[in-house]
Parts: structure tokens; C-alpha cells; sequence
């Protein structure tokens, strides 16, 4: 018999399911800590959702997972879908199948009943963790690679004047914008937009490994872009940029500007490696993510695909 069971996530709990994240950092070099003021607050921008959690026979939670539903576009083809995030499980309490039970609970009580037949999920290439729960939690599933760069809005970009302009797969987007808040996202004349991410959390740096101590100082003794890279227990106000295309992105440096008068240090942008955003973008950038796109559906690294940039 489990010494866990998965129910329903309730407002008594919150202060639980907070502590529990608080007690979760991302990454081993560069160690980071979600910083939300409500446990719900990246759910409830989306339509629907639902979230669940571990719960031991002592009342102590031990996990939570949110799947909420968004858009997701295959080749110009859109589809309801459903997406997964804030997936955490107690340290001490891995390796018990907690982590593939929250997932098949919202399987069968908001993917099923909502009548998803795309669901989905972004992790870190790099997160072994995430694509083994998916793989025995799903029959099936499927990667899309991409990329997010990191731009301090105190850098600017230039233009390069020669790159090839090759089709562009990934696209950010913002659907059903009219049910959001204007307050959380903006956009220019010409399209571009982003979206106010440290309105719904922020990160905390909690620990840097020394040997990356030693590289970010050196780096900002040679390089200016790297200047503003933030140290330990500082902070990151975040925002995600949408709505770029080739056609639009060299007016980026009005984004940074304004963001960097409201105080936002970083804007994030994802897209695919080789594409002209990439090759655009990436000596701005003071870092490169790799992530995965992980589906329950049939996808190729050819197709064109757009998601909504509150999945991010």
C-alpha cells in the first residue's frame, strides 16, 4: 500500500504546497528557487486548470503538479491542448512514483474529461528526471528542441548584416489574449510584444558553484554584455518576448529600452538554434538554455509549431 495518495490541490494546503516549493531548487551549478506569491498564480491566466497533490498518511504534502489548458499550432493547424508544469516532488520522497501518479491524476481527471488529445510539457535537455516521468507516465512520447536565450535589457542588439533567413519553426505566441489582464503583457506598433513573466513568478538565485563564481567575474572584467549578470540571493524580474518574426525583430532594442525603464533586468526568448532569430540574437545573449518541447503527440523537428508564451 502507497504511504501517499493524490488528491485535488485546495486553498488549506497552500501554505503546505508553498513550503514544499520553497524547499525545491532548479539546476546543480547555478541553483534557482520559484518565487510566487500564491501557488496558483501561473494556473489561473490560462482558461481552465486543474492541479493536484501528494498528500502522506501524516497530512504532510510531499508533491504537486498543475496541468492547465492552452493552444498549441501544428502547421497552421490549431488545436485546444493540454500543458504541464510546476511538476515538484519531495526530495526525500523520489523514486516512490509520485511524480507519474500527479501526472496520470491530471491525465484522467482534466486532460481526459477536457477531451485533450495534445498534451505537453518544456524541460531542460538536460533534466533526465522529467523525461523519464513522462516516458513511463505516457505510451508515447515526442521531443522539439529549442532554445532560450537570455538578454540583459541594459544590452542592445545589433543587427547582423548578412544572415540567411531561414523558415522560422518555432513561433511564440499569445492566444485568447482578451481574457488576460492588459497589465501583463505589451505590444509595439509592428507586432513585437512581451509578456510581464515576473508578474506570475520571479527567480531566486540561492547558491552559484565557485568555479562559476570564478567564470561570471572574469567575464565581466572582459565582456560589457556580461556586467549586469546577477550574483548570489539576488533576484531575476523576467519577461518573455512573443509575436517575434524575422520580419519584426530589429526593433528588439525598443523592447529592451522599455523594459529596462520599468526595472526588468532580463528578457527571454525562445526559438530554435540555426533560425535567423537565433543568429540574430545570440551575441545579446548572456546564455543559452536547451529545452525540449515533450509531446504526447506525433511531432517532427521539421514542423512548424507555435505555442502560448504563458507556457514558458
Amino acid at each position: 500500500m502507497e504511504d501517499y495518495h493524490i488528491i485535488p490541490y485546495s486553498e488549506p494546503y497552500h501554505d503546505k504546497v508553498c513550503a514544499l516549493e520553497q524547499g525545491i531548487v532548479q539546476g546543480k551549478k547555478i541553483q534557482l528557487e520559484i518565487i510566487k506569491a500564491n501557488f496558483l498564480d501561473r494556473a489561473k491566466i490560462f482558461k481552465n486548470h486543474y492541479s493536484c497533490i501528494a498528500v502522506t498518511k501524516e497530512n504532510q504534502v510531499v508533491g504537486s503538479a498543475i496541468g492547465a489548458q492552452t493552444t498549441v499550432m501544428i502547421n497552421q493547424q490549431q488545436s485546444a491542448a493540454g500543458i504541464a508544469f510546476d511538476t515538484k516532488v519531495d526530495p526525500s520522497s523520489r523514486g516512490k512514483g509520485i511524480g507519474k501518479a500527479m501526472v496520470q491524476d491530471i491525465y484522467k481527471k482534466f486532460y481526459s474529461p477536457m477531451g485533450f488529445l495534445k498534451n505537453f510539457m518544456v524541460a531542460k535537455q538536460s533534466n533526465s528526471a522529467v523525461v523519464k516521468l513522462a516516458s513511463t507516465a505516457v505510451p508515447n512520447i515526442w521531443f522539439y528542441d529549442f532554445v532560450y536565450l537570455t538578454i540583459p535589457t541594459s544590452n542592445r542588439v545589433e543587427i547582423p548584416a548578412h544572415v540567411s533567413r531561414a523558415p522560422q519553426l518555432l513561433s511564440i505566441k499569445l492566444f485568447d489574449k482578451q481574457s488576460l489582464p492588459c497589465e501583463l503583457y505589451s505590444t509595439l506598433q509592428n507586432g513585437l510584444s512581451y509578456f510581464e513573466t515576473h508578474k506570475l513568478y520571479r527567480l531566486k538565485i540561492q547558491n552559484i558553484n565557485w568555479f562559476y563564481k570564478q567564470g561570471i567575474s572574469f567575464l565581466k572584467l572582459v565582456d560589457e554584455k556580461y556586467r549586469s549578470l546577477p550574483g548570489e540571493n539576488e533576484t531575476l524580474s523576467l519577461a518573455t518576448l512573443f509575436n517575434h518574426t524575422p520580419e519584426n525583430i530589429h526593433e528588439i532594442n525598443q523592447v529592451l529600452q522599455e523594459l529596462q525603464s520599468k526595472d526588468i533586468k532580463q528578457l527571454l526568448v525562445c526559438c530554435r538554434r540555426h533560425d535567423y532569430i537565433y543568429h540574430v540574437l545570440k551575441k545579446a545573449s548572456i546564455n543559452r538554455y536547451q529545452y525540449n518541447l515533450v509531446s504526447d503527440f506525433h511531432i517532427d523537428r521539421s514542423d512548424q509549431i507555435a505555442i502560448d508564451v504563458r507556457c514558458l
